[in-house]
């Protein structure tokens, strides 16, 4: 857990992400990509 803190402190400390996820559902991976613009990793 804290090494997951620091990462999302490092990404916002850096510029930011619009959004940073650990695990999502199916069915919200699913509804999310039917937007334009997205990322997944």
């Amino acid at each position: 857990m804290k090494d997951e803190a620091k990462m999302v402190i490092d990404i916002i400390m850096n510029g930011g992400a619009p959004a940073v996820f650990h695990g999502m559902s199916e069915e919200d991976v699913e509804r999310i990509m039917q937007y334009p613009f997205n990322m997944f990793g």
